[in-house]
Formats: C-alpha cells, structure tokens, sequence
C-alpha cells in the first residue's frame, strides 16, 4: 500500500541501476518519507578511467509542497555516499520532482559542499520531462529529472560533454509514450 494524494493504492515500484562498466560496490540508501511511503535511492560505486564514481539512481517525493522533505533526502544521499569513502565524482540521477531552481536543487548547488553541473548544461538548457497529463501522450512544460555531477570545488575529474532527452516519442504502433517521464541521457568524459 502506498499514500497517492488522498487515497491508499496498491503500489510497487522500484529502481535499477545498469552499467557496462564493471561495479565495485552498491547499496541501498533509505530515504527520509512521509505518508507517501518509502522512498530509495540505490548507490554504486566504480573505478573509471583512473576514477572512483558513485553513481546513484533516486527517485524523491512528488509531492509539490514537499521542498523541505527533497532537502532532506538530498542530505540524506550526499551523507550517506560522502560516508563511504572518497569518490572523485558523484553521479546523482533520476526523477527529483523538483524543477531545476528549486529549493532542494539550490541546497545542493550552494551549502552541499560540491561543485555542482547539470547534464541540463551540456544540453543547452533544461528540456520538459514530465508528460501532460500525467500518463498521457504529451510532454508537458515541466523539468523534474535530471542527471547531476558532484565534485570536490576546484578538483574536477570527469564532465558532461554532451546530453540530449531520449524516450520522448510515441510509439507508432500503441499510440503511446515508454513513460510518463522522458529520459535524459548524458556523456561524461574523463579530466586528466
């Protein structure tokens, strides 16, 4: 059972996390939650081009008026990933229900103690993410997936040097989106 609104729904989801290169590490972090239920993000870690990466997949609240709750679980994600060790970059993806000048993406650009980018950057700028209607065959106007970089201030060692909004098309044959949120797809490359 999962709090929708104001109604109790049969409910299951969850989140993955696919590489091609080879994981050293993972965990699953729990993430702070209201009556809506739980919340997660899942944690890898990998070597890459002489590298440490944690990349991690999340998917926070949706509730509108819950700025303060994705404050925390963004809190709750950057110390529990700055709690297991060194990485030279942190890779933060997914749904954020949060557009790119909220409240919680502020906190994570001005007082998390990294660097902050977006893959958003690399791609000229924040694109709509979230169909109109929920669940309908429209992109919308809203920007609330998102992939982020997380680095030391001054000690960069990777970058976005490209992004685009992928799954974004409707099928010919169903008539229908993969989802009710397109994707975003980055490319990193390696600062030496």
């Amino acid at each position: 059972q999962r709090r929708h609104g104001d109604e109790s729904v049969e409910s299951t989801s969850g989140l993955s996390l696919l590489s091609r290169i080879p994981i050293e590490s993972h965990q699953r972090l729990e993430l702070p939650a209201d009556s809506e239920g739980e919340r997660i993000a899942i944690a890898a870690w990998t070597e890459w081009n002489g590298a440490r990466i944690a990349i991690v997949n999340l998917h926070l609240t949706y509730r509108p008026d819950a700025h303060p709750l994705r404050r925390r679980q963004l809190k709750t994600v950057v110390k529990s990933i700055t709690g297991c060790g060194a990485s030279d970059a942190i890779v933060l993806a997914g749904d954020f229900n949060a557009e790119p000048d909220s409240p919680a993406l502020d906190w994570l650009r001005e007082a998390s103690g990294f660097s902050v980018s977006s893959a958003w950057d690399a791609a000229g700028g924040p694109r709509p993410t979230m169909t109109e209607p929920p669940g309908g065959t429209t992109i919308g106007n809203r920007c609330i997936d998102h992939i982020l970089l997380l680095q030391p201030p001054g000690a960069p060692a990777v970058s976005f040097v490209a992004a685009e909004r992928v799954l974004d098309g409707v099928d010919p044959d169903s008539g229908i989106l993969p989802s009710d949120h397109a994707g975003l797809r980055a490319v990193l490359s390696r600062i030496l």
